[in-house]
């Protein structure tokens, strides 16, 4: 192959790599984008999963201290609870991707419609048939029971998406090690490339060197043939006949 050949086919290669280095920064940004938006989502999961299940805590809260007290100051919370609920519900479900999710989340949205009608019938009880009423109501254990329940279907919730974080964790580690060896690599690529270059550059100069050093020393050995011959015919010339 001749030496030109060699060099643009050097050349191409490393254009190449080049290429490839600059779209590299922008492959990886659009990874890690859609990366760090799961994590997001992922992280408001586990937000609104416990923003729920505070709410019902201080639904529940509110119910007995009504009940024990009477006063309806104590219902505030309750109120709080059963006015943001929704809205957390609501933000629950633009969260939710896959039918396995959506289907997590609806039961947990009867779990919770379960719970809010216990506690406001307990509260109606206290408010129409007294303390003792409510009470019993209480102590028969269904709002307990309904609580358990929840807090068993949110913590299988809060795991899940921490597991999911976690996972998208080491994802985004694991891009962003094979952009940096990816980078790493087209640098060392370019740099024997450019070293093959360079190399073969100077073993061809070298080549030509030697070629003109030749050619010049041919040239000047023609050059004193040629004054050997020419001194010779003058000699002959010279001597009589």
């Amino acid at each position: 192959m001749k030496f030109e050949t060699k060099i643009k086919a050097a050349a191409a290669a490393i254009i190449l790599v080049m290429s490839t280095v600059a779209v590299l920064p922008m492959i990886v940004n659009r990874q890690v984008t859609v990366v760090m938006d799961e994590l997001d989502s992922a992280a408001n999961v586990e937000r609104l999963q416990l923003t729920l299940l505070e709410s019902l805590l201080n639904a529940e809260t509110a119910q007995r201290g009504f009940v024990v007290t009477g006063n309806e100051r104590f219902l505030e919370p309750y109120y709080s609870a059963v006015n943001g609920i929704p809205a957390t519900q609501a933000a629950l479900r633009k969260e939710m991707t896959s039918d396995a999710e959506i289907a997590r989340a609806e039961k947990i949205e009867q779990a919770t419609a379960a719970k809010l009608r216990t506690v406001t019938e307990t509260i109606n009880l206290r408010r129409e048939r007294g303390f003792d009423a409510a009470a019993a109501l209480i102590a028969s254990g269904l709002g307990k029971q309904q609580m358990d329940v929840l807090r068993q279907l949110i913590g299988n919730e809060l795991a899940v998406f921490a597991q999911r974080r976690s996972q998208l964790s080491d994802q985004l580690r694991a891009t962003s090690n094979s952009a940096a060896t990816a980078s790493l690599v087209a640098t060392l690529t370019n740099i024997l490339f450019l070293g093959g270059m360079l190399l073969a550059g100077q073993r061809v100069l070298r080549q030509r060197n030697a070629a003109e050093l030749k050619a010049q020393a041919a040239a000047e050995q023609a050059e004193v043939t040629a004054e050997r011959i020419s001194s010779q015919n003058d000699c002959s010339s010279a001597v009589p006949s």
